[in-house]
Parts: C-alpha cells; structure tokens; sequence
C-alpha cells in the first residue's frame, strides 16, 4: 500500500512538472517561472525520494536546488539539500550526504529556519552514525584479518591483542 502511494504521488508531481514545462514553453510562466520550475522539480525529486528512486530524484533535487539558489531562497535551496543529502546516504555515499547536510544547515540557519535546521541535523546525525558503522566495520575486518595471521605464525601476543580489541568494539 505504502509503495502505490509513494508512486502516485511520483506520477502526480511528474505531471505536474510536465504542466509548468509546458507552460514555460509557451512563455506563460511570467515572472515566477524559475519558481514554478523549482517548485515542481523539488516536488518530483522528493516525491522520488519517498518512493525510493533515489537516482533519479537526484536530477530533480539539483535542478530545484539550482532554481532556488537563483532565486535567493535560502529555505527551500536547503529543502533540495536535505534530500539530496538522503539520497546519497541511501546510496552508501555518507561523505558526501554529510556534505549536503552541513550545506542544509548552513541555509536553514540563515534563512532563519528551525524546521529545516532540524531537518539537516538529523540527516547529519545518520550520515555521522552510517560513517562510524562503516569504519567499525573496516576495524572490525582488519582485527579478524590480523588474527588470522597472527594464528598462522603463532603469536600469542597478538592473538591476545586482537581479542581484546574486537571485544571494545562490540564483538
């Protein structure tokens, strides 16, 4: 159930950016035009992003970003930036989620926004926790790999060494 609303929302605000294209083609836009642009594409790119085609939202979140930085408005620029942000955490790209979120907060804090620095904070606490998660595991990898060779030439010490430090890090 959850997966149709998700995609019906995606088909409501891709016809949507279909309808404000359309308008922008035939020079009914006016002076908003950027805006209407903006709008719907940040629409599309998070409705995208509920539905969990994040590669694809990623287009819209930038073009909706790059209107909104035109524009000057700081808020929703920042929107755009908190889910490009998820984007790239939910494609193992914590680095550059991070990134995004700092950028996010920096926006929402100038723009006065407690809403969206909340929304950055939080995103740049999971990309924080998912680097951690990461490095722990390369730690953990390169604790059993030296284990294994300390076994192989039969080092006491460092068999010792690695128990002790796979035990700190959870294991």
């Amino acid at each position: 159930m959850q997966d149709e609303k998700a995609e019906a929302a995606v088909e409501v605000a891709r016809e949507a950016l279909r309808l404000v294209v359309e308008q922008h083609a035939q020079g009914k836009g006016g002076a908003n035009s950027t805006e209407q642009l903006g709008t719907a594409r940040a629409q599309l790119g998070q409705a995208l992003v509920g539905a969990g085609r994040f590669a694809l939202a990623v287009e819209q979140l930038e073009e909706g970003r790059k209107a909104f930085a035109l524009l000057g408005d700081k808020r929703r620029e920042a929107g755009c930036l908190v889910g490009l942000g998820y984007c790239a955490l939910h494609t193992d790209q914590p680095e550059p989620a991070s990134a995004c979120f700092g950028q996010a907060f920096k926006l929402s804090t100038e723009a006065t926004d407690v809403h969206g620095q909340a929304n950055a904070l939080f995103g740049f606490g999971a990309a924080r926790e998912e680097v951690a998660r990461l490095n722990l595991d390369k730690a953990r990898l390169s604790f059993k790999q030296a284990r294994e060779l300390y076994a192989s030439i039969g080092n006491a010490q460092g068999l010792q060494q690695c128990a002790e430090a796979m035990g700190e890090s959870g294991n």
